[in-house]
């Protein structure tokens, strides 16, 4: 069965139409389609956690213009898409920290950082600890 579209789930938007026209046209944007976009960024970004992940690159795989995804993101997450990048990785870099199996610096290599101070600096923003002091946090395995 088809699911039934409602008037109420489209919204208006405002274009401009041919360059320099000055013409103003007026269309209809589907808020269900903008729904769908959250779980394919959400699952683009997970299957990529490991490499240079620019809104460009996300943008170009979507098929879609890096700051309307960016404010679709801020709409949806609260936060700016190349935030909501950061996030996910810092959440990686914890996974990896309980493992125990990397250093800090193979973690922080393996999920595309060249700088281990400046994924200190993020890693603490996100996660209000140092990576290191984290890695303490975590009970040891017997």
């Amino acid at each position: 069965m088809k699911k039934q579209t409602f008037f109420a789930d489209f919204v208006p938007v405002r274009y401009n139409g041919e360059k320099n026209s000055g013409q103003e046209r007026c269309g209809w944007k589907n808020r269900q389609t903008e729904r769908k976009l959250l779980p394919k960024r959400q699952m683009y970004i997970f299957n990529h956690l490991y490499e240079e992940l620019p809104p460009e690159r996300l943008g170009k795989a979507m098929r879609l213009n890096p700051a309307y995804l960016s404010r679709l993101c801020k709409k949806e997450t609260g936060i700016s898409l190349s935030a909501y990048i950061r996030r996910e990785k810092v959440e990686e870099a914890k996974r990896l920290l309980e493992l125990g199996e990397h250093s800090l610096s193979e973690i922080c290599s393996l999920l595309g950082w060249s700088d281990q101070s400046h994924f200190s600096q993020v890693f603490k923003t996100w996660a209000g600890v140092t990576p290191g002091a984290y890695r303490k946090r975590i009970p040891k395995k017997n």
